[in-house]
């Protein structure tokens, strides 16, 4: 079983020597350990075998001398690391995510490499709430005030108030507000009046609305 030379006597048939001499060489069985690193989806091939799932494997082949040559894949499959987000934003605003930036509701995705250099995937599920508004046309008489929530408007003119929807986002409301001058009344004749010289028709000016009297 070792390297060397080695010789065995025997008898022929007719009594004499026969000598063999053996020069033995061992060959050394050659075995190889490879350590791979690979990603999620993809496969590790080692001669005939192919190999996808993190494990430690052995091939053997044949040398040319005939002997053994054992081939061992220490084998790790990186996964792949996948993130989904859900975001809102207001109207106006946008979401970045990397080097990119959304101001519209959608689905998007980003693809990264980790420190493995697999890929890792981010997924954002982004809403955009828009704003709420509305416009209120809005006539008082002169002298009154007009509330709008914490303000409050005297003069005509065109006003902005900004509050917070439910989700938090910019609700606008517009308010175009008339104030109305009150009526100068005159009234003919002017009188006095007897009380028995009955009805009497009197004419007011501006016309219009209702009088008592």
């Amino acid at each position: 079983t070792e390297p060397g030379v080695y010789t065995d006597s025997y008898l022929t048939s007719s009594g004499c020597d026969s000598i063999v001499t053996t020069d033995l060489t061992v060959v050394d069985e050659i075995s190889l350990t490879n350590v791979v690193s690979i990603c999620e989806g993809s496969s590790y091939t080692q001669g005939s075998s192919v190999y996808s799932d993190t494990g430690i494997y052995t091939d053997e082949y044949s040398t040319a001398s005939g002997c053994d040559s054992v081939v061992t894949t220490d084998l790790t499959v990186n996964a792949q690391i996948e993130v989904t987000n859900t975001v809102s934003i207001c109207q106006g605003e946008s979401y970045t995510e990397g080097p990119s930036a959304y101001s519209e509701s959608g689905e998007y995705s980003e693809a990264y490499q980790t420190t493995s250099g697999c890929d890792s995937i981010v997924h954002t599920l982004l809403t955009v709430h828009l704003y709420d508004e509305t416009m209120n046309e809005v006539e008082i008489c002169e002298g009154e005030s007009y509330f709008e929530q914490s303000s409050e408007y005297t003069v005509s003119g065109t006003y902005t108030d900004l509050y917070f929807n439910a989700v938090g986002c910019d609700s606008v409301v517009t308010i175009d507000l008339t104030f109305n001058d009150l009526p100068v009344v005159s009234i003919s004749p002017a009188g006095p009046f007897c009380i028995d010289a009955g009805p009497q028709t009197l004419t007011a000016s501006p016309p219009g609305g209702i009088w008592s009297g």
